[in-house]
C-alpha cells in the first residue's frame, strides 16, 4: 500500500459504475446472487494438494540466515523486489570456505501488498521465476484484464452478493493468471526459502501473517486456502477493494458481540462456534514486510533462543535486504502559494501515517540489531530505497511512479535496473560479498 491517490481509483471507474448500476438494478428486482467465496476448512478438513514443481534446489548454509522483506507500493515495488532477486541471482559470498550465491542463500521473505506477488511467486516457482514472471506480471496490463473480468456479465450478478465482494473475483483473476490452484499448504513445503505474507485486521488494527503458526492457531487447514487469496488480502487497498474473508475456528472471543447488522441474510452467516476474520492490505499495518519479523524477534532477549524457537538454531550471520518502494509525500505543493486540493490532502491523510510508521519500524529494527550485535551475533542490515538513488532526476521520475497494477514495460526495467544500482552500492553489501 501507499498514500491514496485518486488516480489509483481511474482504472476501476467504468467497473464502480456498471457494477452500482446492476447492484441497484438486482436490489429493486429482489434478486441478489447467492454466491459465496470460498471458506478455508477445520485442520483435518482439507485435501493435500501437490506442490507446483521448482527443480533442484542448492543446500544453504545454516550458520548463514538470509531474511528479505519487500514492501507495498503497487508493480513498482513488485518491479523493485524482483530486481533484488536478479541480483542476487549474480552475487557469491565466499562462506564456510566455499563460494556460495546469495539467491540460494535465501532463508525468508516477508512481503506485503505489491511486493507479495513476487514473493509469492518466487516461492512456488524458484529460479523458473526468471523466465516467467515479467511476462506473466510485471509486463501484462494487468488493470485492464482486471476491468474486463470484472465486467463480465457473471461477477456482477455474484457481486450483489454480500457473501461475494470485489477482492474475491480479483483473486480468483490472480489465481487464473499467477497461481493455478496453489495453496498455502504448496507454499510453505515447497522446499524454498519462507514466504510470509502479510494483511492487516480490519476490526483489530492487528497484523496478520500468513504462516504455518497462523493457521494452526486458528485450527484452519493451509492447504484450503490458495495463495492467490493470500496476495488479493495482502493488496486489498480499502475502498477499492473489499476484505477478504476467513474463518478462525478456535477463536471465541465475538461470540457475545452484537451482529454488525439486523439484516437476516447476513445473520445466517453468524458462527455458532469460532469467529471471522476480515482483512485488508497489509500496508495499513506495516508496509515495509518487516513487523512480523520485529514481532518474531521481540519474542526473547536472547537473539539465539529467538532464531532456535524460528528454526534457525546455528545461526552465525543474519543478512536483512529491504527492498523499500514506497512512495514520498509530495513535495511540489511547497512550490506554489495556493490552497492544496482536496486530492492532494487526503494523499497526505494517508501517506503520513504510513511514513511515520515505516520510520517507527526502521528505528526499532536497527535498535534491535543493534542490540543482537552486542550479545555476539553478526548482523547486517541493507536497505533498497529508491530515495537513494544518487541521480536526482531517476530518483523524482521513479519515486512518483503510480501505485498502479500495470507500468509500461520501459518503467518496469528502470526499477530493476535501479534495485541492482542500489543492492550494489550499499556498503554493507559490499563488505558482505567481499568477506567471509
Amino acid at each position: 500500500m501507499n498514500p491514496i491517490k485518486p488516480s489509483s481509483f481511474a482504472p476501476f471507474r467504468a467497473w464502480f459504475r456498471a457494477s452500482l448500476a446492476v447492484l441497484i438494478a438486482a436490489m429493486a428486482a429482489g434478486c441478489a446472487s447467492n454466491a459465496h467465496y470460498p471458506i478455508n476448512k477445520p485442520e483435518a478438513g482439507a485435501v493435500l494438494s501437490k506442490p507446483q514443481p521448482r527443480g533442484e534446489a542448492r543446500p544453504n548454509a545454516d550458520d548463514l540466515l538470509v531474511i528479505l522483506a519487500f514492501s507495498g507500493g503497487g508493480t513498482r515495488a513488485a518491479a523493485l523486489s524482483y530486481g533484488v532477486l536478479e541480483t542476487l541471482a549474480t552475487q557469491e559470498i565466499t562462506w564456510q570456505g566455499r563460494a556460495r550465491r546469495l539467491l540460494d542463500e535465501i532463508d525468508v521473505i516477508s512481503a506485503v501488498s505489491g511486493g507479495s506477488f513476487t514473493a509469492a511467486y518466487f516461492g512456488l516457482r524458484g529460479e523458473q521465476t526468471f523466465n516467467e514472471f515479467e511476462a506473466a506480471f510485471l509486463k501484462r496490463d494487468v488493470e485492464a484484464e482486471l476491468k474486463d473480468q470484472m465486467l463480465t456479465t457473471g461477477n456482477l450478478s455474484r457481486l450483489t452478493s454480500p457473501f461475494f465482494g470485489r477482492s474475491d473475483a480479483l483473486a480468483e483473476h490472480y489465481d487464473r493468471l499467477l497461481f493455478h490452484g496453489a495453496t498455502l499448504g504448496d507454499l510453505h513445503r515447497n522446499g524454498g526459502p519462507r514466504i510470509i505474507i502479510n494483511a492487516t485486521r480490519m476490526t483489530r488494527g492487528t497484523p496478520f501473517a500468513f504462516t504455518p503458526r497462523q493457521f494452526e492457531a486458528m485450527g484452519s487447514n493451509p492447504d484450503s486456502f490458495t495463495v492467490a487469496r493470500a496476495v488479493a488480502a495482502s493488496s486489498a487497498v480499502p475502498v477499492v477493494f473489499s476484505p477478504i474473508v476467513l474463518r478462525d475456528f478456535r477463536d471465541t472471543s465475538c461470540l457475545n458481540l452484537p451482529p454488525p447488522s439486523t439484516d437476516k441474510t447476513e445473520a445466517q452467516a453468524e458462527p455458532s462456534t469460532g469467529c471471522y476474520i476480515q482483512l485488508l492490505d497489509g500496508g495499513l499495518h506495516d508496509n515495509l514486510g518487516l513487523g512480523v519479523l520485529l514481532a518474531r524477534a521481540g519474542e526473547h532477549d536472547d537473539p539465539l533462543q529467538v532464531l532456535r524457537d524460528a528454526g534457525f538454531p546455528n545461526t552465525r550471520k543474519v543478512v536483512v535486504i529491504l527492498a523499500d518502494a514506497t512512495a514520498p509525500l509530495d513535495r511540489r505543493w511547497e512550490r506554489t502559494d495556493r490552497i492544496p486540493s482536496p486530492e492532494a490532502v487526503l494523499e497526505a491523510a494517508s501517506g503520513i501515517p504510513l511514513l511515520n510508521a515505516n520510520r517507527e519500524t526502521m528505528k526499532a529494527l536497527k535498535a534491535r540489531a543493534d542490540s543482537w550485535r552486542t550479545q555476539g551475533l553478526d548482523v547486517d542490515m541493507i536497505e533498497v530505497n529508491l530515495a537513494q538513488l544518487a541521480d536526482p532526476t531517476q530518483r523524482v521520475r521513479l519515486q512518483m511512479l503510480p501505485t498502479a497494477l500495470t507500468l509500461p514495460p520501459g518503467d518496469v526495467d528502470a526499477l530493476r535496473r535501479a534495485a541492482r544500482e542500489l543492492l550494489l552500492a550499499d556498503p554493507e553489501f559490499q563488505r558482505l560479498t567481499r568477506t567471509h
